[in-house]
């Protein structure tokens, strides 16, 4: 390890004094100090804050800390501070922090290794909140990329150089103009390549524009090219921006004009592409040579009569288009008309314009001429249309998306309750989930799943009535709008439902891929209403949580909204909310259930988590566990039982009553498999300074399951420092002796379900026996759980059980009264 750095420590935290604290608050900068033997932390009330940790909670340690790291960066993160332990080095990385109500914010952490006042090697470093600076940064690189795209699409040359005259940046326009590929020209010199490009003067222009740092704007012919450009230079800090607009066209017609009569100088003074000219007076109408180009017409086509031009526009936009030009020229003093139509070519296609003009008027206001320029924007239009049909359609399947069935389903509500008749029709919202598609998918690979999608949606839509809306939400998800269902609610209903299970049936047919056979079949929720939601965002809920009893009740089935559901609905999340709240707010405690050996002596405890509800009292965790597993919560929970088990174990080592009692802590699927579950548990023991030969973890049978070779290497892991191990609840799950033979696990515990009736169920007895003689071959313990009568003990011990624990012996109770227990036995 190099040697240490001779930068003063950092002053105690009583030292900063209030200044310090403030400037840190304003900056959302947060202090730390760790120390290299042990990783003992100290943190700045800022740095708490930074984390997510309210003012009130114990000062945490490094597992705490390293729980907020987002999972995706918790491996690099780790593998930096092992780095930088190992070797010295300076740390110096950013990560995501996410706080208990799910926000996500990015820190930037730094520091130094220096020897603190004690002697002690130790890291000293700062965190910084820099989520605006990297929310910034997001937002330069898709500005970049917006400019990056406008810049391909615009009909302009445009060119960056440095202040060396080397390109930096050519778009496909001006790739074009200079006949080279732009991969090519970046970093060559643009005076080498194109010494053509500019007379003096142009050149001279450009010059000064990098020399003054000023923007210049001037007309240039390219002899070379026989071209005349519009040139503007913008200077900035590394070069130049310049573009370059063809006017070819522009100059040879100001040229025309200038030796032409006033009707031509009129006619310079409007953009152009079709050019017109219509004099009032005479109804006489002149057209320039590129109307031949656009719209396959001679100019003298028209020359006739304006009306000749109107008979050519569309038939539903021509009534519109001359009321509105009538009304330019006679009702009012408006020298400016525009207006966007459809024509019809020569060979009979329809062309999206853009008509605009200069209206000429005498000094009485009158209309004399009127000089303008046809656009076509057919290009544009498609454009757009193709955008909006992206914005309201699914690119893989073709069907309408659920932005377009949200709109539909608004419309449909508007048009219920505008309805004041009293006969108005119902309407129903189908929510389609295609069953066993997530498992075929993931089996035969997102190719055939995306071709199943596909088959799925033709079959869908071939039959419904053109009528119905059927729209693909995302996923392996449908929904489907009935809008002309019976107005009685029975007659609705029922229908509804038959097209649900019409639905079902054309989806569960078979359908072959790549040679499979593939089925599937879907669960439909269903809600029908007419002017009775709130929203369409209320009719989607409706519906999902339909389609989720349908899913409960065995899939392949139709369920109808039942209002029970979003009562159910809403009181898990208000439970939800609760369980965040009392995470937050310390509400939780443990209970602690003694196990019992053949001595009768009490040898360890399972640590049980309570609930104490502001409102409700005491919650079962039967009640909270599954949803906190659901949530994600068990994460921060099951770390929490944890590090209080760790300082109940190592309060309990001073007293002679309870110190020589093991402490039993279950432990969930997500934390097991949790990337740090190692380095978490070991955080918990370290400063608590608990015997990590007190701690037995329990751990289920499913559990396992889900990455049986990861599960082996982390419980090796805590093995080694000390730890046990307990399969809970055996023989409930999936009981292999694959696996179990080579688990390096110390204790079999027997499920309750066993226990309760052993004495008077031979099936239950026979269990509870096998089990038993499994645990003795394998060499390990075994305890049963639930024993709640002598009979059931004496049975169990008789036939080779080592320990129980249950009401028998005590139910569930707090470390002080277990302690008072112990003393009086």
């Amino acid at each position: 390890m190099p040697p240490p750095t001779t930068r003063p420590a950092l002053a105690p935290r009583s030292t900063l004094g209030d200044r310090f604290d403030f400037l840190q608050r304003v900056a959302q900068v947060g202090l730390w100090e760790m120390r290299v033997r042990d990783r003992r932390l100290y943190v700045s009330d800022e740095m708490r804050t930074l984390f997510g940790i309210c003012a009130d909670a114990p000062d945490p340690d490094f597992a705490t800390l390293f729980t907020r790291v987002h999972p995706d960066d918790q491996h690099s993160v780790e593998a930096q501070i092992a780095h930088a332990l190992q070797y010295g080095t300076p740390l110096d990385m950013e990560h995501r922090v996410v706080w208990p109500d799910g926000a996500v914010r990015h820190v930037h952490a730094r520091g130094d290794l220096m020897h603190g006042r004690d002697g002690e090697p130790a890291y000293y470093g700062s965190v910084q909140d820099v989520t605006e600076r990297h929310t910034a940064e997001q937002a330069n690189v898709r500005l970049a990329r917006r400019l990056c795209a406008t810049l391909e699409s615009i009909t302009d040359v445009f060119y960056t150089v440095d202040r060396e005259w080397r390109f930096t940046y050519l778009n496909s326009e001006a790739e074009q103009l200079f006949g080279r590929p732009r991969a090519g020209l970046l970093g060559k010199v643009l005076w080498d390549e194109f010494p053509e490009l500019g007379a003096p003067p142009a050149r001279e222009e450009l010059r000064r524009a990098m020399r003054e740092r000023c923007t210049v704007a001037f007309d240039d012919f390219h002899a070379a090219l026989q071209l005349y450009c519009e040139v503007r230079a913008y200077p900035s800090e590394t070069g130049l921006a310049v573009y370059m607009r063809d006017i070819t066209l522009q100059k040879l017609t100001e040229d025309a004009l200038r030796q032409s009569e006033e009707r031509l100088r009129i006619v310079a003074r409007v953009t152009s592409d079709a050019i017109w000219d219509l004099d009032v007076r005479t109804d006489t109408l002149w057209f320039g040579a590129s109307l031949h180009e656009l719209f396959g017409y001679a100019p003298d086509e028209f020359q006739a009569s304006l009306s000749l031009w109107m008979d050519r526009i569309h038939p539903d936009d021509r009534q519109r288009v001359i009321a509105r030009f009538d009304h330019a020229l006679h009702g009012g003093s408006d020298v400016h008309w525009s207006d966007d139509y459809r024509f019809i070519r020569k060979d009979g296609s329809v062309a999206h314009v853009h008509d605009r003009a200069q209206i000429l008027r005498d000094g009485d206001g009158t209309a004399l001429r009127v000089v303008g320029a046809v656009i076509d924007v057919s290009e544009r239009h498609a454009a757009d249309l193709h955008i909006r049909y992206l914005a309201f359609h699914d690119t893989l399947t073709r069907l309408p998306n659920r932005a377009f069935l949200t709109e539909r389903l608004e419309a449909a509500l508007a048009a219920a309750r505008s309805d004041t008749g009293g006969d108005a029709r119902r309407k129903a919202l189908l929510l389609i989930d295609l069953d066993n598609f997530k498992t075929l998918n993931e089996t035969l690979g997102h190719a055939v799943g995306d071709r199943l999608l596909q088959q799925m949606a033709i079959r869908l839509v071939a039959g419904l009535p053109s009528d119905v809306v059927a729209a693909r939400f995302g996923g392996d998800e449908f929904g489907v709008l009935l809008e002309n269902l019976p107005a009685d609610k029975e007659q609705a209903c029922a229908q509804a439902k038959h097209e649900g299970e019409r639905i079902n049936y054309l989806l569960n047919q078979p359908v072959q891929l790549d040679g499979y056979w593939l089925q599937l079949g879907a669960s439909i929720g269903i809600t029908v209403f007419s002017d009775d939601a709130v929203d369409a965002g209320d009719l989607l809920r409706r519906a999902d949580l339909a389609m989720y009893r349908a899913k409960a009740a065995g899939r392949g089935t139709v369920r109808f909204f039942d209002p029970s559901l979003q009562a159910a609905a809403a009181a898990r999340l208000t439970l939800e909310n609760d369980l965040r709240a009392g995470l937050r707010d310390h509400a939780f405690f443990l209970h602690y259930q003694p196990q019992v050996e053949r001595d009768g002596r009490i040898v360890g405890v399972e640590a049980l988590v309570r609930w104490r509800h502001p409102k409700r009292g005491t919650v079962s965790p039967v009640e909270f566990i599954p949803l906190a597993e659901e949530t994600g919560l068990a994460l921060p929970l099951g770390h929490w039982v944890l590090e209080r088990a760790c300082r109940q174990l190592s309060d309990w080592a001073g007293q002679a009553e309870t110190a020589h009692l093991e402490i039993s802590v279950n432990v969930s699927a997500r934390q097991l498999h949790h990337p740090a579950f190692v380095a978490q548990v070991l955080g918990c023991l370290g400063p608590s300074g608990a015997d990590p030969r007190k701690l037995k973890l329990e751990i289920t049978e499913g559990s396992l399951l889900d990455d049986i070779e990861d599960a082996i290497g982390k419980i090796n892991a805590l093995k080694a420092h000390g730890l046990t191990f307990a399969i809970d609840d055996f023989g409930t799950g999936y009981s292999s002796l694959a696996y179990l033979k080579r688990l390096p696990l110390d204790m079999l515990k027997i499920d309750r379900s066993f226990v309760l009736d052993l004495t008077t169920n031979p099936n239950d007895a026979v269990i509870a026996r096998t089990i038993i003689a499994l645990g003795a071959s394998l060499g390990l313990k075994v305890l049963a759980e639930g024993v709640e009568t002598e009979d059931q003990r004496d049975f169990l011990f008789a036939n080779g059980c080592q320990a129980y624990q249950g009401y028998l012996c005590a139910r569930p109770l707090e470390a002080q009264a277990l302690a008072g227990m112990l003393r009086k036995r």
